[in-house]
């Protein structure tokens, strides 16, 4: 009886041995401060593992940064953002992946008519598909650039159809330089690489600073430097959200430093309604040059994706231009665009 014991004994070991083996991660969490007390190691060890295992159906990709995640995750080249990546701390790396049928279905609720919400939506998916390092510090997807969150939906979107099942076109044609007889039409596939990207005006790239990833204009005329930030997702949805409380209960706020407002707070982390009161009841201490001279600048603030395909016209040479126009609306950026005819055969 003993012996029978001992064996038992043995054998459960081992087989504990190869449990661990087999769930490292929920070894590592033992003891941690911030684990729930209804989530075991092993349970957390379940826990992740399911959630790497189901959450790649339906084209997705898993559901957040999960240890053991990273095959999911693709490396974006920030160099080939619309920004150039000159406005992210140098060693900065962006990861996406595909967005998984969970944040498809609550894509699918957005409400186009309302530009909130529109912006509220493509946020929940930089949020969820998107990751951002900064050397030494903490980031997060309010820290990318307004300008590159377009360039980024679509990375996510061509990744998220990966077979390209569900493309986009736009028809570009030629109807005036060819005699009007619209002879030139050719549909072109909505894709980051045929996006054309506005150029910051070279006049005002003079005066960006390397070291601190702005735009610094030293001008005795114009009183103290003036720093211009490119804005980050962070700052302008605080901004948003502000306004959105004065509008509901019908407070003032001043439309021209609204304007200048994005460019003007370098972090979303110091943000908020009383640093935004402060900077607008400052603002208006400016004067007449000062204000003048940063809203001439803030206009030459332009990058990003222009709202057109442009294409040369293989009949006249001429470069002839379409807008960008979603087929089925917004929601068909992740949701399929078939038309009813198609669906019912």
């Amino acid at each position: 009886m003993d012996n029978n014991r001992r064996v038992s004994e043995e054998e459960a070991k081992r087989l504990v041995q190869e449990k661990e083996q087999q769930t490292p991660q929920a070894n590592a969490n033992v003891g941690k401060s911030d684990q729930s007390p209804d989530q075991s190691p092993t349970s957390l060890g379940k826990s992740e593992e399911w959630k790497m295992m189901h959450g790649g159906q339906d084209g997705g990709a898993g559901t957040g940064d999960l240890s053991g995640g990273d095959m999911y995750w693709k490396p974006f080249p920030v160099d080939t953002l619309p920004s150039g990546g000159m406005f992210y701390p140098h060693g900065t790396t962006i990861d996406i992946r595909a967005a998984d049928v969970g944040e498809i279905r609550h894509f699918s609720t957005i409400d186009e008519n309302d530009p909130l919400d529109v912006d509220d939506k493509l946020n929940v998916i930089i949020d969820k598909c998107t990751k951002i390092k900064f050397p030494g510090r903490t980031a997060t997807w309010k820290d990318l650039k307004e300008e590159d969150r377009f360039c980024l939906i679509f990375a996510i979107r061509e990744i998220t159809f990966i077979d390209g099942e569900n493309k986009l076109f736009v028809n570009v044609r030629c109807g005036t330089t060819c005699g009007g007889d619209g002879s030139y039409n050719e549909r072109v596939e909505m894709r980051k690489e045929n996006f054309q990207y506005y150029k910051i005006d070279p006049k005002l790239m003079r005066k960006y600073s390397e070291e601190q990833r702005c735009f610094v204009i030293s001008n005795s005329k114009y009183g103290n430097d003036i720093k211009l930030y490119i804005p980050s997702l962070g700052v302008t949805n605080i901004i948003k959200n502000i306004m959105r409380d004065r509008v509901r209960k019908g407070e003032f706020y001043d439309r021209t430093f609204l304007k200048i407002a994005p460019f003007y707070f370098s972090d979303w982390r110091t943000l908020n309604e009383n640093v935004y009161k402060k900077a607008e009841q400052d603002s208006f201490g400016w004067g007449n040059k000062r204000l003048s001279a940063i809203l001439k600048l803030v206009d030459l603030i332009k990058f990003g994706v222009k709202p057109e395909i442009t294409k040369v016209c293989n009949k006249c040479g001429a470069e002839v231009a379409a807008p960008l126009s979603f087929q089925g609306g917004i929601k068909s950026l992740f949701l399929y665009a078939d038309d009813i005819d198609e669906i019912l055969g």
